[in-house]
């Protein structure tokens, strides 16, 4: 049986899911976890603490994948985070929109988690890259790392657009795809304004 606190993060993630416009209050969040809702406070300190955890768990599960396939490929090919982000969100679409709202939402440590992910994953893509020689020597780590997090961002948005349309991800793979070309097509040519 899952524990009260998993219970209230997957309950958030589906009411964030079900309601586009708004984070879900404690007490439906409670109701939907079929808890009490003085459980909430067992658990959690408040409704931030909670978008926290469940930052903190969507960012050590998706790392967690991305390590299981660094271990299985070798050299590990540039589009295997762009297919991880996918499944991500193909697996597990209410955790993903709920990641995704925290990440674009306002200031928090819940939002602090998920541009810690994405800032991370800027790196692995930079290191990727490097290590496959797709970047120029003379490039400015600094400024593709902006760049490359951006990019992730971007990825991200794409990959929300599976969790309603499960049957467009070759598409919009295919876009995400794109974008890292000609993302890398302007570093080469060093015609990047940024």
């Amino acid at each position: 049986m899952t524990s009260g606190k998993q219970r209230l993060i997957e309950a958030a993630a589906r009411l964030t899911r079900r309601e586009p416009y708004a984070m879900p209050g404690l007490r439906a969040l409670a109701r939907e976890a079929g808890l009490n809702h003085n459980t909430f406070y067992r658990h959690f300190k408040d409704l931030d603490a909670l978008r926290e955890a469940a930052a903190g768990a969507f960012a050590a599960d998706l790392l967690a994948r991305l390590k299981a396939i660094r271990l299985d490929t070798q050299p590990f090919p540039p589009d295997a985070l762009v297919t991880t982000l996918f499944d991500s969100a193909e697996l597990q679409p209410d955790t993903f929109i709920l990641a995704y709202r925290i990440l674009h939402g306002g200031p928090s440590s819940a939002r602090t988690v998920m541009q810690n992910l994405t800032a991370t994953l800027a790196v692995t893509l930079f290191t990727d890259l490097a290590a496959l020689s797709l970047l120029p020597q003379s490039a400015d780590p600094a400024r593709l790392g902006r760049m490359f997090q951006a990019h992730i961002t971007h990825v991200l948005t794409f990959a929300t657009l599976l969790t309603e349309t499960p049957s467009a991800r070759l598409a919009v793979q295919a876009q995400a795809g794109e974008l890292l070309s000609v993302l890398l097509a302007g570093i080469k040519e060093n015609r990047l304004l940024i």
